[in-house]
């Protein structure tokens, strides 16, 4: 696995590698915990590689980063993109079909901060109910992130996120 430089000083700029609102959240990888972040993914636990150049297979190019933290859904850097899109795709259904969720690494972070400012105060369900995000919020948030990211990425991930919190 090749993991592209920008990686490591990426998130080592970050101020947090976790991010949680309500039941939702995110957790990244540092560069150290890439190796083992993979085993399911591009390969198994034997080191027997899934990627096999079948449609709907796993892709060599594709370096986990981090999941999701209510359904386990992998982070995807596509290192063979130079803009270092993010994807993400459901995992248990018996193939690959990951949406970009950011145009690059320096979007992602973007997207993340956005994230991570809304959810001071809301970090758990109990929270989150007693300090609902309001429709307000949740759309200048979605937009925002839409705007940094061109309009090119699959917004339903970002909703999803963010929807569960409403007033």
């Amino acid at each position: 696995m090749m993991i592209p430089q920008e990686y490591g000083s990426w998130f080592d700029s970050l101020r947090f590698h976790e991010v949680s609102i309500g039941y939702a959240g995110l957790q990244l990888y540092a560069p150290s915990e890439l190796d083992n972040g993979q085993i399911g993914y591009s390969r198994s636990l034997e080191g027997e590689s899934f990627c096999d150049g079948e449609p709907g297979a796993w892709k060599a190019e594709w370096i986990v980063i981090g999941h999701d933290t209510l359904l386990a859904d992998p982070l995807i850097l596509d290192s063979a993109n130079p803009g270092l899109p993010v994807m993400t795709s459901a995992h248990g259904e018996g193939y690959w079909n990951p949406k970009v969720i950011a145009t690059s690494l320096a979007a992602f972070s973007i997207s993340l901060e956005i994230v991570h400012r809304l959810s001071a105060g809301r970090e758990d369900p109990d929270l989150l109910e007693q300090n609902p995000l309001s429709a307000e919020e949740r759309e200048e948030a979605l937009q925002a992130i839409q705007g940094n990211n061109n309009g090119e990425i699959d917004m339903e991930f970002w909703s999803l996120m963010l929807e569960s919190g409403l007033a």
